[in-house]
């Protein structure tokens, strides 16, 4: 009976180590199924987080290229005024300084000698554009 038990406690040995090295193995092959899953997961995570980094970055540049194109459109136009106004300016002084001069020259022309023969060939000028029947015409004392 000794001999069975000792077979039976070397196979009970046996048995255990044979268990324990099948548990050792299961254990290390869900270990390494674990780094695998948590390596993809890190990837995966790593690569939404860039992509998610190169939405925003795109979407900034987007942003600022728009805004640029915007101040450059708002200083082109800022420019165009600045001119016009300029123009205008010009041409208000132009105009001044016309009637100005044509005032002056109506006064030389009004004490003139040819006055009088000058007012009737306006007034008959006028006259004719105008083709009316009925004319009121306005002048000075002098005339």
């Amino acid at each position: 009976m000794a001999k069975q038990q000792a077979k039976t406690d070397s196979e009970v040995q046996r048995q255990l180590n044979n268990m324990k090295n099948f548990i050792i193995q299961e254990a290390e092959e869900k270990r390494d199924e674990i780094r695998v899953r948590a390596k993809q997961e890190f990837t995966i995570q790593k690569q939404d987080l860039f992509q998610a980094a190169r939405v925003k970055i795109n979407t900034e540049y987007e942003r600022k290229a728009k805004q640029m194109e915007s101040d450059r459109k708002i200083k082109y136009s800022n420019m165009l005024n600045e001119q016009r106004l300029a123009v205008l300016k010009d041409r208000a002084k132009i105009m001044d300084n016309l009637r100005t001069d044509a005032k002056d020259e109506l006064v030389k022309l009004s004490s003139g000698d040819d006055y009088p023969v000058l007012l009737r060939g306006l007034i008959l000028q006028g006259l004719l554009k105008l083709i009316e029947p009925d004319v009121l015409i306005r002048c000075r004392e002098t005339d």
